[in-house]
């Protein structure tokens, strides 16, 4: 039994990236937006004995820590982990491997977002018995800066190397630069927080990191939500004045986004979009976060990024032309029939990285999702 142990630790520490891969692994169990299905109860317990073994034989301890703390921010932040309980359930299982003394992040993100709950519902129960009707639904996460990642590891893909969380950092005046709709409950909710810390600390929002879910209304009589990020629900909330929108600078990539997505009709000659009355949603809910937030430059960075964005479509079809045709490859396999596709087919060369990063996309489009059975494999959802 001793060697067998010793062997099996030698073979994890002799991948040169075992850390990453446990770390993968334990989010693909703990989360729900991975393209995976839901795990019974039996399966996730099942799942954690595994986890926490391979912990226990993994020598990095320490860098599997931080990854893992990263993709329990995103989590957290964007919703999508299986349940509170099970978080806590793991936690407990790493403490029992490397103490508490390793955990003091880990630990406080999870009590910063019971705190929040606790403080969401007593918010909104004094401003509903106060101010009946006066704000929209709410809902606010206080975060502790020190004990969080930074917006970008949290938005994109946290088990990059060299990515070190370095604390929050946030906008105390973003309420003035918003929309009635959007800042009314968010002065209510500061003013609050105040009065029950007794002004001892201040808030910064996070606009990068947030979220707003939209109601619209069709021509042809369709109701649907609209969930986006800040900047696009500014932008969209203008169609409840005006009919048609004048396109800023600023805008114009935001504005041909959501043109490509159908949402919005463009008129170029008068650099104007106006909402699409015959949209039909194919979900009830209509997911922008995945827009990419685009600034500009100068006439040399246009063209790039316009290459860019005409190369990741040509990516997308080819995984989508070759997935419907497979129906189930690893994804290894994947990159490499991509490639050789695009190289034969289009003549164009793909980087493995551009590759991946569309895979992502596709994933979240949900025309293929992870395999239950095989977590390295996709599956083409018809």
């Amino acid at each position: 039994e001793l060697a067998l142990e010793q062997g099996c630790i030698q073979f994890i520490n002799s991948a040169p990236r075992a850390p990453q891969h446990l770390a993968v692994f334990s989010n693909l169990v703990l989360g729900t937006n991975c393209g995976t299905q839901r795990l019974r109860d039996a399966e996730v317990e099942e799942k954690f004995e595994k986890l926490t073994r391979l912990f226990r034989y993994l020598n990095e301890k320490q860098e599997f820590l931080r990854l893992y703390s990263n993709e329990l921010a995103r989590r957290l932040i964007c919703k999508c982990s299986i349940s509170e309980q099970a978080e806590k359930t793991m936690l407990a299982r790493i403490e029992d491997v490397c103490g508490t003394e390793n955990t003091p992040r880990i630990e406080a993100m999870l009590s910063d977002l019971a705190n929040s709950k606790e403080l969401t519902e007593s918010f909104w129960n004094d401003v509903l018995r106060q101010r009946p009707g006066s704000v929209v639904d709410f809902s606010a996460m206080v975060l502790q800066a020190s004990s969080w990642p930074t917006p970008d590891l949290v938005r994109s893909n946290s088990l990059q190397e060299g990515a070190y969380p370095e604390g929050l950092q946030g906008d105390q005046s973003l309420s003035d630069h918003l929309p009635r709709q959007l800042s009314n409950p968010m002065v209510l909710f500061e003013a609050y927080y105040k009065g029950t810390r007794e002004g001892k600390c201040r808030l910064s929002w996070q606009k990068g990191l947030s979220q707003v879910t939209l109601v619209a209304y069709s021509g042809l009589g369709n109701t649907f939500e609209v969930l986006s990020d800040v900047d696009v629900a500014v932008f969209l909330l203008k169609f409840n004045e005006n009919d048609e929108i004048a396109v800023a600078e600023g805008e114009r990539h935001m504005a041909e986004d959501l043109v490509q997505s159908s949402l919005l009709l463009p008129d170029n000659r008068r650099s104007k979009v106006r909402f699409n009355e015959k949209f039909k949603p194919s979900r009830k809910v209509v997911d922008l976060r995945h827009l990419r937030r685009r600034t500009g430059g100068g006439a040399e960075s246009m063209s790039m990024k316009a290459s860019e964005s005409t190369d990741g479509l040509k990516i997308q079809a080819e995984l989508v032309r070759i997935m419907k045709r497979k129906e189930c490859l690893s994804h290894q396999e994947l990159v490499e029939q991509t490639i050789l596709g695009l190289r034969s087919r289009c003549r164009y060369h793909a980087e493995a990285k551009a590759v991946k990063r569309e895979i992502d996309y596709v994933l979240r489009q949900e025309f293929i999702s992870r395999s239950p059975s095989r977590p390295d494999h996709y599956v083409w959802e018809p």
